[in-house]
């Protein structure tokens, strides 16, 4: 009778362990996928480069919804979700120190359909959201996240800036 148990509580947290998981790989759709011809897809969302006057921040996606093919007609998925914002960027000093009026330039290996900017607070705290980045806030530390959508699908990538008082 222990045994059985013990087999029970064994097979219960591999079980949650698997549940538990942040990172899952999909196939999708048995049936040809036209927009996927071939193993010329990229396999994760392309990279990002943030200048901010002179210095650079360069950023793999932490969250990202991806699809890709292998071979023709076969459609794989891969999803990735991350923690919140503020435990992802350096909270402390910020990534990047700068000036109320430094430029910011956003640089992607491909150019993504579209994205958009979210600024959050240490906190957690959404500020603003908008479809051109820019530093005109208060001074103190920003944390900046970009959602990009591509036909393969979308990413986040995250980054923080301490904005100094003139």
């Amino acid at each position: 009778m222990k045994k059985v148990w013990v087999s029970c509580l064994l097979v219960l947290s591999l079980l949650l362990t698997a549940g538990c998981s942040n990172f899952i790989l999909y196939e999708d759709s048995p049936e040809p996928v036209d927009s996927f011809d071939g193993t010329s897809m990229v396999q994760e969302p392309p990279a990002l480069t943030i200048v901010v006057e002179e210095k650079t921040i360069d950023r793999a996606p932490v969250n990202y919804d991806w699809c890709y093919s292998e071979s023709p007609g076969e459609k794989m998925c891969v999803e990735t979700e991350s923690l919140p914002p503020n435990e992802l960027a350096n909270t402390e000093y910020g990534d990047i120190a700068t000036s109320q009026e430094a430029t910011i330039e956003l640089s992607f290996e491909e150019e993504p359909d579209s994205y958009i900017i979210n600024v959050w607070d240490a906190q957690n705290e959404l500020i603003e959201s908008f479809n051109d980045i820019h530093l005109s806030m208060k001074p103190g530390l920003h944390i900046y996240e970009i959602n990009a959508d591509w036909e393969q699908g979308e990413a986040s990538y995250f980054f923080s800036v301490n904005i100094q008082e003139q």
